[in-house]
């Protein structure tokens, strides 16, 4: 076994996982914007309607249930129990 040898199978699993993850396209970026824009523009509307102690319990409750909902699944299911805890974090 040479040095080159080494190296080259080193280098294909790196090539493998790379292909795995997920490409970062113009949908990608016009789904994270108008998803960050609706809850920020959420947030703006609780804050000015409600003041802050409220719109902060609001959030609170929200990422208490996401976080809830997380904790309590048995198993990995993709989207329906990951994505809430982090949006409201």
């Amino acid at each position: 076994m040479t040095t080159g040898d080494v190296a080259g199978r080193l280098r294909a699993p790196a090539r493998a996982a790379v292909s795995k993850v997920p490409e970062i396209t113009a949908w990608f970026w016009l789904a994270k914007v108008a998803s960050t824009g609706m809850g920020e523009a959420l947030a703006d509307w609780l804050y000015f309607r409600y003041g802050t102690v409220p719109t902060a319990a609001f959030g609170a409750i929200l990422l208490i249930g996401a976080l809830g909902l997380q904790f309590g699944s048995r198993r990995y299911t993709s989207g329906s129990t990951g994505w809430p805890s982090s949006r409201y974090a």
